[in-house]
């Protein structure tokens, strides 16, 4: 003995059309799909449009700190060959070139690295004495300076990108100027480990 209830129930499980039920809840499920699909699309876009932004502000950041640390190598390097200049005249000269590094830095502290910052500001520190300093102070300098564009170039990205561009294009660069100069650059990173 079925119970009516259950014997409706049967009846209606008989008779109901299930195509058209699947239907109905695959087009459910494929709007609800489609949703959540548009919506990742639209936040990856948002995504890529900003970090498109930011990654060329932060380029231009870091441009605007690799010429400002190449001008002050430049003065720096004026100021050491003027041998006719005093301390406090070196001291007077050298100050406002490092204090404008130093405050670029403090301003776009945001997009450039603790760690960078600190190199660079260190770089400069001391460096009106060059002429006067003893030969291996000289020599940790210039290897701080040229670590300094090194790291410019690795945080900004651009070294991956250049390593990147050359395994698309393969360039061929070869000259005789250029396989003396890897073969010493060879040399120092030797030395240098």
């Amino acid at each position: 003995m079925i119970s009516p209830l259950l014997n409706k129930l049967v009846d209606w499980f008989i008779l109901v059309n299930w195509f058209n039920v699947l239907v109905v809840i695959i087009g459910s499920f494929s709007v609800l799909a489609g949703i959540f699909i548009n919506e990742y699309f639209k936040r990856k876009d948002r995504a890529s449009l900003f970090s498109k932004e930011i990654f060329q502000k932060k380029l231009d950041i870091y441009e605007e700190l690799f010429n400002r640390m190449w001008d002050a190598y430049e003065r720096n390097n004026e100021i050491i060959e003027d041998k006719n200049l005093s301390k406090e005249k070196r001291d007077e000269k050298w100050h406002p070139v490092a204090l404008s590094v130093i405050s670029f830095l403090d301003r776009h502290k945001l997009y450039i690295s603790e760690g960078l910052a600190i190199h660079c500001m260190l770089t400069l520190v001391g460096a009106e004495n060059l002429g006067v300093m003893p030969k291996d102070e000289k020599s940790k300098y210039y290897k701080n300076r040229n670590e300094t564009i090194n790291l410019i170039k690795e945080e900004s990205g651009l070294k991956r990108l250049d390593k990147f561009l050359s395994k698309i294009n393969k360039p061929k660069i070869e000259s005789d100027y250029i396989t003396y100069y890897n073969k010493i650059k060879k040399g120092t990173e030797k030395e240098n480990n």
